[in-house]
């Protein structure tokens, strides 16, 4: 719910897809290096972020009344091929995406990949954008560079003194293209490829950060906390107002009230998942 009509708080609000980078970013960066094993990654992944989804389908079944055709294509992921950014809960089935095919770029043994993979992926997006007109899952596809991103930076280490500098020209080329107008061109969403700049400046504030139980507490059920603001956000945000008719404190009591959601419900999940996997 806005709290001003300034501008600062409507850039900010409508240029918040850029969390949706920074995770894409994270999880490129911090798998980079390491030794995976496709399957047990896949398992994993499986069983702490689809198994998950599948349970927030059906709590909006239950909650919004979500027909059995739109959960079946959720589920089956053609929701999200059919409607892109409008379908349920989008995000998921995107990352889960990244985890099936990330993995297999990690182990290709060639010097000049991600330039490969840039290129091919900007010559088929603009093929079939041309061709075809389709464009519904560029929300994800245009994620790609920044992928790349992470994997570089894993690394290449940057100077923080250039990441730091990165913030501001960031905060310019979002604003301009990615705010004020939109960038399409040469594809459709293209802004999204924008954000990198500023992605690299929060990425290496982000180091400065130390790890710690708090840290741990607060990355907490984020799946949870995405999930659960689609599903019943909306109609906590306005049962909320109308009881206090405040907008800022609104928005507190519903940021306090959805995280400590996610974090009970992210903890029992893992103590369920424990005890099934402890007697398999």
């Amino acid at each position: 719910m806005p709290v001003t009509s300034g501008p600062i708080e409507a850039f900010i609000v409508k240029t918040g897809y850029i969390g949706v980078d920074l995770f894409f970013f994270v999880s490129a960066y911090s798998l980079a290096d390491k030794e995976i094993k496709y399957s047990e990654l896949l398992k994993n992944r499986f069983l702490t972020i689809y198994v998950k989804f599948l349970l927030l389908i059906v709590a909006a079944a239950i909650i919004k009344g979500m027909p059995l055709i739109k959960m079946i294509k959720a589920a089956t992921m053609v929701d999200f091929f059919e409607k892109g950014g409008g379908a349920f809960l989008w995000f998921v089935p995107a990352i889960f995406i990244f985890y099936l095919i990330y993995p297999l770029f990690i182990q290709w043994n060639n010097r000049y990949k991600i330039v490969i993979v840039l290129v091919f992926w900007l010559l088929i997006s603009v093929a079939i954008e041309l061709f075809t007109g389709y464009n519904k899952i560029f929300i994800f596809t245009n994620r790609i560079p920044v992928i790349m991103l992470g994997f570089f930076m894993k690394k290449k280490n940057l100077s923080h003194v250039l990441q730091i500098i990165c913030i501001p020209v960031g905060i310019i080329l979002l604003y301009l293209f990615g705010y004020k107008s939109k960038l399409n061109s040469p594809i459709t969403e293209m802004f999204y490829v924008v954000a990198i700049i500023l992605v690299i400046g929060i990425a290496g504030i982000s180091s400065y950060v130390s790890s710690g139980k708090l840290w741990d507490i607060l990355s907490c059920g984020t799946l949870e906390m995405y999930g659960l603001q689609m599903i019943i956000g909306p109609r906590l945000v306005t049962f909320i107002y109308r009881t206090i008719g405040n907008r800022l404190a609104t928005n507190l009591i519903v940021i306090v009230v959805i995280f400590i959601l996610s974090f009970c419900i992210s903890k029992i999940y893992a103590y369920i998942l424990s005890l099934i996997l402890k007697e398999a």
